[in-house]
């Protein structure tokens, strides 16, 4: 007795058929992310160009861009006048940074801030802190709360302010 192959081969679509018949497929609507995180950046910079010189430049050791603001880590923040913001954290969003973690603004004119959190509005170029701070003015040391400084006018308002000034005479 010969076993055919056509019998064999018919057997089996027959058996592949009704396993397909039998499974049953359910479709799933795609499940949306819960996740902002878009992309992630080292050595972020950040620089605005104006006719024949540059403006402000942001610098970040890393970057995580969301959906709606800069998550930053590392900040050196510096202004078209020298100015420099430093701080350990930050985020930039709409065109205000909010700096936190060993903040600290140093000045073309030898002085500098040290604070905890402040937030720097880039258009306005105003920086408004509620947290404690120190301005170091050569030997004089400001001590004071709720911050509010123009960089343009170099205007300063503080709350709360103990001062130690020291004159030096001009040589």
């Amino acid at each position: 007795m010969a076993l055919r192959i056509e019998y064999f081969l018919i057997l089996a679509l027959i058996i592949l058929l009704l396993s397909v018949l039998r499974i049953n497929p359910i479709s799933q609507d795609a499940v949306e992310s819960n996740s902002s995180k878009e992309l992630v950046f080292t050595n972020f910079s950040l620089i605005e160009l104006k006719e024949n010189q540059i403006g402000n430049a942001l610098l970040a050791s890393e970057t995580t861009k969301y959906t709606n603001y800069l998550d930053m880590k590392e900040i050196n923040l510096t202004s078209d006048k020298g100015d420099m913001l430093l701080a350990t954290q930050g985020i930039y969003r709409d065109d205000v940074v909010y700096l936190k973690e060993n903040v600290e603004l140093k000045n073309h004119d030898n002085y500098r801030f040290l604070t905890d959190s402040i937030d720097y509005n880039v258009d306005a170029k105003y920086l408004k802190g509620t947290a404690s701070f120190t301005l170091d003015i050569y030997k004089s040391h400001i001590k004071g709360d709720n911050l509010e400084y123009n960089m343009t006018s170099q205007e300063v308002k503080a709350d709360h302010i103990e001062a130690s000034i020291f004159f030096e005479p001009r040589q």
